[in-house]
């Protein structure tokens, strides 16, 4: 049997940076701990973020009970934000 991506691929905890599989490149998804500490505040305000709904919330993915979040997506909602001068 094959070795999946995480197999294949070193992940690493502490980076932001995108992971490679062959040509292609794979954002990698950051859980609560990893977001909190690149946004520089509380998991308390991540997991608070996480329970708004609709449009102009924080993108995220719900994998079972856990979330996550990629970081690309993450970097452009903030940008979104801070353009229309939402806080």
């Amino acid at each position: 049997m094959g070795k999946s991506i995480i197999e294949t691929n070193s992940i690493n905890q502490d980076s932001a940076s995108p992971i490679t599989h062959g040509k292609n490149n794979i954002n990698q998804l950051l859980d609560v701990d990893q977001l909190a500490s690149f946004m520089n505040v509380p998991k308390s305000k991540i997991y608070s973020m996480t329970r708004q709904n609709g449009e102009g919330s924080i993108p995220r993915y719900k994998i079972g009970r856990y979330v996550r979040f990629d970081i690309v997506e993450i970097i452009a909602w903030l940008k979104e934000k801070r353009k229309n001068g939402g806080g």
